[in-house]
């Protein structure tokens, strides 16, 4: 049985990537419209996309983390007090979209073996120099999650991931396969309940359950986010919105 959270990655009533260079919302207007556009026909998505955005975020790499501290972004934060509070020594954790490595930071202390991917080098490399991490990848989450056997896992963070994904079945089914019983999963996500009423969007993204917002990030609902949760078998205890 697995441990869902939703952290609310949202600041001040606005998400976090309505403030986020221009180049970068470029990109991430790519990748939306592309996974939109899969969903509605028979082809692939294309797998050069990942790539693209690898490229971008490598040149963000180096001030990244000042943009977060900039952003008040305060996930990593929330995660440290979720995990003093758990009081738990996890064996093996998994940083999904690891980035530059905020999340590993404050995960280190909590773990025997700290594991992460990103698809930026850029972002791994600087990552990397933190040397906190036992194992580090540029890949993407799903294909990262496929390399462990099953049941390995005991704790996945996926901080800032979901965003850009839009539906995450096939990364929660992943998540399922790779984790052990009892497993925990964190994941960041805007609340589209509350984009819905900032941005006066149309009722019908609420009952989908996601939404492409106008910072070309998507928001997800809690009730989509424990749904798909329930069809991976990933039994959802608590949804947590901060």
């Amino acid at each position: 049985n697995a441990y869902l959270s939703r952290l609310s990655s949202t600041q001040n009533g606005r998400g976090v990537g309505e403030e986020l260079p221009g180049k970068l919302r470029q990109v991430y207007h790519a990748i939306a419209v592309g996974v939109i556009e899969a969903e509605g026909s028979d082809e692939e998505p294309d797998p050069m996309a990942p790539l693209e955005v690898g490229r971008v975020f490598d040149a963000y790499s180096g001030s990244y983390d000042a943009s977060m501290q900039t952003l008040q972004y305060s996930v990593p934060d929330k995660v440290s007090a979720w995990a003093s509070a758990r009081q738990t020594r996890w064996k093996r954790v998994a940083d999904l979209g690891c980035g530059t490595g905020l999340m590993g930071k404050v995960l280190r202390d909590s773990c025997d073996r700290l594991a992460g991917c990103d698809i930026s080098p850029g972002m791994v490399l600087t990552a990397s120099q933190l040397g906190i991490y036992d194992e580090l990848r540029v890949q993407d989450c799903c294909a990262f999650l496929e390399s462990y056997p099953k049941g390995s896992l005991d704790l996945v963070i996926a901080a800032d991931v979901v965003e850009y994904i839009g539906d995450v079945a096939k990364l929660f089914d992943r998540v399922a396969s790779a984790m052990c019983t009892g497993g925990e999963l964190i994941v960041s996500a805007e609340s589209l309940e509350e984009s819905c009423k900032q941005h006066a969007l149309n009722g019908d993204c609420c009952a989908k359950g996601f939404c492409l917002l106008p910072s070309e990030r998507f928001a997800h609902t809690a009730a989509y986010l424990q749904a798909a949760a329930g069809i991976a078998g990933l039994e959802t205890q608590t949804v947590v919105a901060l």
